[in-house]
This record gives structure tokens, C-alpha cells and sequence, in this order.
């Protein structure tokens, strides 16, 4: 078992990489997308409000129903000072998005057709609340100017403008087959379709290209030990490593989500990723034998997992993906592998034969990729031979 040894030797060397893999899988998915999962459900609604702050210098009626509005639409609240470095420390503790000033002359100046002068609002610039409050400011204005155009009035302009951007209306999320929130299983299992790729690329594609080197097959060469050997440990070290990834992550799965994952769900959680890493080896093992370059290596790893990433569902979810990019998912491994993902989280009975076909398909890429991978190996050996 030489061989098999040597495997997990380069492989313990290589243990660097794969914590820093696993890191960026656990801080992407635990540290950002869970918690956006847990704070954005579908089920509900809430219209957003930005904290600002006013001084009105005008004491105008236009500035009175200017502030009924906002205050109606928004939070209105108090801070100490309007001096600039007050408000810079408000802004910069998001103690308000942003502060409103009415200087003197701001109704007459509005009547006369250009008050913008005297309506300063001061926010970040990269605040999206900050933004919203200023559309709604120049909405309201809006509507008192078209009012005013009409014949109307400055009172009842107002007072028109308030009743009309105070009107709501029923918000209603859809939900069904096509448009529906995934769980956090879906999230859990689908991303790491992609760090598998990156992770077993990145590591086990080097390994297999330092025991194939020229010097040690002519040191085989010139032992009893038989190339049938070292490919079958080299075939065994694999399996071992890609089975313990497999059981690494599903034990994982099962300790953080409890009785939430069903025992057959975890099955068949557990096959579908044994199916994936099978997958992920085939593309090592192509890797390894187009290149010899570890940055090479690193670029088409990254290029392949981000590729089948966004392509098949594992970053965008598929009813978000137009038809014409789901066709061509379909000739990536990847999207069977989280087409099964969302077949096995919605289980019935039904569904066992496209989960299985999901797998079969899955398995018949990773035969597809070796077969590839074997054909440029023979084709660079005869170039050699010729030469």
C-alpha cells in the first residue's frame, strides 16, 4: 500500500487548502446567506421607513404639509445639533439616513417655480433608504406642482398630494411551483456543489499529476511493482478521500439541522453527494491530465465551479434562469446534481424515480469526463511515441 500512503501524504501537505476551502463554504453560507435567508421571507411585507431629521427655517404652509407628509411616510426624530460634524456623527452611527433643510423663502421660491435651493437634504450617498426618502419628497412636490398648474389652491394642492401618496395598496407575495422560497437544506446541500468541484479540483488534481511524473514511473518500471497497482491504489486513495468528504459534511448536516432532516432525505442527501464528489474526482482527474501547471489548475477550477455555479441553480435558483440557460444547464452535471437536491427537499413517493435519474445522469458525466480524460492521455502518449 505504498501508493495509497504516498496519496495521503501529499494529501496531508495539501490540508491548507482544504481548511481554506472549507472556511470560505462555511463563512459564505453561515455568515451571509443563512442569516439573509432567515431575515427575508416570502410570507410577509413591510414597507420601509427612513429615520430623518428636519429644520424648517420657512415656518410656511408648504413646509408644514411637506413635514406631515414625510413624518406620515417616514420617522421623524430629533438629534442635538444641525452643525456639520453633528450631523456627519449621526449620519455616520445611522442614527438617521438623512437630514432635511427648509430655509427661508422655500414657498415662495416653490410658487415661483424653482425652490431648489432652499430644500437641501444631506445623507450617504450609498444609502438606499436616503434614496428612497428623497423620491418621496420630490413625489410629494410633484403632486402639489401638477395641483397648482391645475388651478387648485395652495392649501387644497397639499392636501390633494397628501391624500394621493397616502394611499396604500394590498401587497401579496406569489408562491407555487415556479416562484417559491428555498429552505435552508436547499441552501446548505447546493452549495456545496460548488465547493466540491473547487475544493477536490484544487487539491486532488495535483496529487494525481506528482504520481504520474516521468521519474517515478521509471522508477516503477524498474521494480517489481505492477502499474495495475499503483493505479488501483491511486483509484482506492481517491475513493477513500471522496467518501470522507462526503461523510464529513452529512454528519455536519445532521448535527446542525436535527429531526428537521428526515432520515430518508438524509439518505438521500448523503448518495447525492457521493454521486457529485464522483463527478468532481472525473474533472480532477481531467484536470490533471490536460495541465501540470498548479496555477493552471487553480484557474480552471475556479472558472468550471463558478461556471456550473451560476449556470445550474446552485447561486441563482432556476425560476430565476431563462429558458435558453436551462437548456444548456442541462449538459453540465451540476444542474442534475441540484435539480435532485430540490426533488429530495419537496420528497414523495413520486419523486424517487427523477431523483434517481438525477443520480444516473450525475454518474454518466462523470463517465463521460474520465473517458475524455483517458482519450488526451492516449493521444499525448502516441504524440510522444511518434516523436
Amino acid at each position: 500500500m505504498q501508493v495509497f500512503k504516498l496519496f495521503f501524504k501529499i494529501l496531508k501537505a495539501n490540508r491548507i487548502l482544504i481548511f481554506i476551502y472549507a472556511g470560505m463554504y462555511i463563512g459564505i453560507l453561515f455568515g451571509v446567506i443563512i442569516p439573509l435567508q432567515k431575515d427575508n421571507s416570502v410570507s410577509s411585507y413591510m414597507e420601509q421607513k427612513c429615520k430623518f431629521a428636519l429644520v424648517d427655517e420657512d415656518n410656511s404652509t408648504l413646509s408644514h404639509e411637506l413635514t406631515r407628509n414625510l413624518s406620515s411616510i417616514h420617522e421623524l426624530v430629533d438629534i442635538k445639533s444641525f452643525e456639520k460634524e453633528a450631523l456627519q456623527d449621526e449620519l455616520y452611527n445611522q442614527n438617521i439616513a438623512t437630514a432635511v433643510f427648509i430655509s427661508d423663502g422655500f414657498e415662495d421660491a416653490f410658487i415661483e417655480g424653482d425652490a431648489t435651493e432652499f430644500l437641501t437634504l444631506y445623507n450617504v450617498p450609498t444609502e438606499n433608504k436616503a434614496m428612497l426618502f428623497s423620491n418621496d419628497v420630490n413625489e410629494y412636490l410633484r403632486y402639489v406642482s401638477g395641483y397648482l398648474t391645475a388651478g387648485y389652491d395652495l392649501d387644497d394642492a397639499c392636501h390633494k398630494a397628501f391624500d394621493i401618496t397616502s394611499e396604500s395598496v394590498d401587497v401579496s407575495v406569489l408562491s407555487g411551483k415556479d416562484i417559491s422560497q428555498e429552505s435552508i437544506i436547499q441552501y446548505y446541500f447546493k452549495y456545496l456543489g460548488w465547493i466540491f468541484v473547487l475544493m477536490i479540483t484544487c487539491v486532488i488534481a495535483p496529487i494525481l499529476i506528482a504520481l504520474n511524473t516521468k521519474k517515478l514511473r521509471n522508477r516503477i518500471e524498474c521494480s517489481s511493482f505492477h502499474f495495475s497497482k499503483i493505479n488501483s491504489q491511486i483509484l482506492l486513495g481517491s475513493a477513500v478521500s471522496g467518501i470522507g468528504l462526503v461523510a464529513i459534511f452529512s454528519i455536519a448536516a445532521k448535527i446542525y439541522f436535527g429531526a428537521e432532516l428526515s432520515g430518508v432525505k438524509f439518505a438521500l442527501l448523503s448518495l447525492n453527494m457521493l454521486c457529485y464528489v464522483v463527478v468532481a474526482l472525473a474533472i480532477a482527474f481531467f484536470v490533471s491530465r490536460i495541465t501540470s501547471s498548479i496555477m493552471v489548475i487553480n484557474m480552471v477550477a475556479n472558472v468550471i465551479s463558478l461556471g456550473m455555479a451560476f449556470f445550474c441553480g446552485i447561486f441563482v435558483p432556476f425560476y430565476l434562469l431563462g429558458s435558453g440557460v436551462q437548456t444548456v444547464a442541462k449538459f453540465m452535471p451540476a444542474y442534475w446534481y441540484v435539480n435532485a437536491i430540490n426533488e429530495i427537499d419537496k420528497y414523495t413517493d413520486n419523486a424517487l424515480p427523477n431523483i434517481f435519474i438525477s443520480f444516473g445522469l450525475e454518474l454518466l458525466f462523470a463517465a463521460v469526463i474520465i473517458v475524455a480524460a483517458l482519450v488526451i492521455t492516449n493521444a499525448k502518449r502516441e504524440s510522444k511515441t511518434v516523436n
